[in-house]
């Protein structure tokens, strides 16, 4: 079990923090395409399923997580902060700081 949670973790963190990102700068505003980049944002996890061990220990190769996970939080931060940029209203704009700082 350890090992399904730990993979959890590594896999679905960055992906969680991408399409927060996503939805919270609302740069796409079309559903449905929100709803396919979803998707399409899942390819690497389940690449990295069928690559690495996940029971009954979690092993792989941070290199290759590195490869599509820090692209993720990177552009998760961009999002976040063109989101602060976009905002004029003073007091939603703190709001957004501190989401931004809490989430990266």
């Amino acid at each position: 079990m350890d090992g399904i949670f730990t993979s959890i973790g590594h896999y679905f963190a960055p992906y969680g923090m991408l399409i927060f990102g996503i939805v919270y700068s609302d740069v796409i505003g079309n559903v449905r395409k929100r709803n396919i980049l979803k998707l399409f944002l899942l390819i690497p996890i389940f690449i990295m399923y069928s690559m690495f061990q996940v029971y009954p220990e979690f092993r792989v190769d941070f290199r290759i997580l590195a490869i599509w996970v820090a692209p993720y939080v990177i552009a998760t931060n961009i999002l976040l902060i063109y989101s602060v940029w976009r905002e004029d209203r003073p007091i939603i704009k703190r709001r957004k700081i501190l989401t931004s700082v809490f989430v990266s």
